[in-house]
């Protein structure tokens, strides 16, 4: 299969779903290339669209440019036992650009708005956290405050630790005992 395609293929999930898994699995095997929207990572707003939009409250919810596959069970169905409608929807999604009746995939700064936040409270909130020290500069220009930058951070709890006395403690000789 060619992953070339115009059009988009959307997968809704949530972190550890198996049939989510299956679903994106199944897509990998045929090379197909999809963007996943986990709705864990969203507003609350995101899962009503998704579910005014689909009817269902399960995931996987998958979609080809604006027509909805289902979940799993659906999209596995359609690819051993209606092989010909599932080359339709390929051919579609090959051939077409999401009509604006497609499933969007969410704006960062939408959800933000959604969230009643805005860059100056997200800057309060990242300036707050930097200085209780639950992340730091790895990247970037090391400056004593957390600023809107292109500066890369990494939490600590992503960190790699070891023992404060593993390795080398000192450059020094040992003194002998008298």
């Amino acid at each position: 299969m060619s992953s070339e395609i115009k059009g988009r293929i959307i997968v809704y999930s949530i972190v550890g779903c198996p049939h989510c898994k299956e679903a994106k699995s199944t897509l990998e095997e045929l090379k197909l290339p999809y963007h996943e929207i986990s709705l864990d990572s969203y507003a609350d707003t995101v899962r009503e669209e998704v579910r005014e939009k689909t009817g269902s409250r399960t995931v996987p919810q998958i979609f080809f440019n604006a027509t909805l596959i289902g979940g799993n069970d659906e999209f596995q169905k359609l690819i051993t036992e209606d092989k010909s409608k599932f080359e339709q929807l390929l051919e579609e999604v090959r051939n077409n650009e999401p009509t604006s009746d497609a499933p969007q995939i969410p704006n960062e700064s939408l959800l933000l708005k959604d969230q009643d936040a805005d860059r100056d409270k997200a800057l309060e909130i990242g300036k707050h956290l930097f200085d209780k020290g639950f992340f730091h500069i790895v990247k970037g220009k090391p400056v004593g405050e957390f600023t809107d930058s292109s500066n890369l951070c990494r939490l600590y709890e992503h960190e790699e630790t070891s023992a404060l006395n593993s390795g080398l403690v000192s450059d020094c000789e040992s003194r002998p005992v008298v």
